[in-house]
């Protein structure tokens, strides 16, 4: 089950949203420590009416992560336990990396007893590791891709790293509104959104969902195994490699700037660490049996 929104502000002062369809409606509330959104309660009132699915998000600038935390919950408490609260990092508040992202979401986790979700775009969001950090914090993962992004309507593309909800166009074209809208694909139902938005709860995508490298079997193309296990150590090398490489890149771990070359190194194995470190499994680096249940792999052994 999967459900389409779009996300709007002031730009979109205009819309309609009793006849521009959406699943859900994702509303900018407040930015920075001092400005919200004119539009806001406006549409939020609108689309509560309409019988919508909605989410408010804080666009960061930067500054004091607990301030501006506090400044869009003070703006938003009206809605808590109704929408899916946000934290929208882009533009200058991604030079703040994710320890800013970290302190954001633990101040609104413990100011309004609700988990937000983060968005970002693909690239930053997986150069600053806030894919596992959004894992560690139980928190859904909003991520914007969006191809050639040519001019489109909805539709449910898969996801390029396990995530909550996927923004795939700003080129957005749908009845009843002249301009372009985002558009996004929620990978979840009604009810999931609705827990989302009264407990922040996660639900983090298992391995084998739109993952195009679950289910390898582990233990036929090692070309080295240095363990002789069937394991993959740091020394190993091969298609095995390559494939755990780009499974971990996938779920939007960083695997160094060599990319897939097939070398089980350090940057590989630091990788390989914090996913065993975020599974709750022993971190030692080696992929082995439970490293394999926790990307969906089948381990063969020896």
């Amino acid at each position: 089950m999967a459900l389409n929104g779009i996300d709007i502000s002031h730009y979109q002062s205009g819309i309609d949203l009793t006849r521009v369809h959406s699943d859900f409606v994702i509303q900018k509330a407040t930015q920075g420590t001092n400005y919200v959104d004119p539009t806001c309660d406006k549409h939020y009132q609108i689309a509560k009416g309409a019988g919508i699915l909605r989410g408010v998000y804080h666009f960061a600038n930067g500054l004091d992560a607990n301030a501006e935390a506090d400044f869009f919950l003070k703006n938003v408490k009206g809605y808590v336990g109704d929408a899916i609260l946000i934290l929208d990092w882009e533009a200058s508040a991604v030079n703040k990396g994710a320890s800013w992202v970290e302190a954001f979401c633990k101040r609104v986790i413990s100011e309004a007893g609700v988990k937000p979700w983060i968005y970002g775009s693909l690239s930053p969001l997986q150069a600053h590791g806030i894919p596992a950090l959004a894992a560690k914090l139980d928190c859904g993962l909003w991520v914007a891709k969006y191809g050639s992004n040519p001019v489109q309507g909805y539709s449910k593309p898969a996801a390029p790293i396990p995530c909550t909800c996927l923004q795939f166009t700003s080129m957005g074209s749908l009845p009843n509104w002249s301009g372009r809208l985002d558009l996004n694909v929620f990978y979840g139902d009604a009810v999931a959104w609705k827990a989302y938005a009264s407990t922040g709860m996660a639900t983090v995508p298992s391995p084998s969902v739109n993952n195009p490298y679950a289910g390898y079997k582990l233990g036929a193309l090692l070309k080295t195994d240095k363990d002789k296990k069937g394991n993959i150590i740091v020394g190993s090398t091969g298609q095995a490699v390559v494939m755990l490489q780009n499974a971990l890149k996938w779920r939007g771990y960083d695997i160094g700037s060599s990319g897939a070359d097939g070398k089980y190194g350090k940057d590989t194995a630091n990788a390989v660490g914090r996913l065993q470190t975020f599974a709750g499994i022993k971190s030692d680096k080696i992929v082995g049996e439970d490293t394999c249940k926790a990307l969906g792999w089948i381990w063969l052994g020896k």
